[in-house]
């Protein structure tokens, strides 16, 4: 069993932070902003939802299409 299970508010921001980068996805693959922009508002995300298990991802493995 794990000593130190996810608490509420992680799991909470975890899914807040999968939500809004698919949101930010999904503007960047229609053309309503460009890669600079999408790494901009990624950074700005990681803020507002500080995601526990996004700190340990490489970029490559971030997660598309949630």
């Amino acid at each position: 069993m794990n000593k130190n299970p996810l608490s509420h508010e992680q799991i909470q921001a975890e899914l807040d932070y999968r939500r809004a980068i698919h949101l930010v996805l999904e503007m960047k693959n229609i053309g309503l902003i460009s890669d600079e922009e999408e790494e901009t508002i990624e950074e700005n995300i990681r803020q507002q939802f500080p995601p526990y298990l996004a700190e340990i991802w490489p970029k490559s493995l971030a997660i598309r299409g949630f």
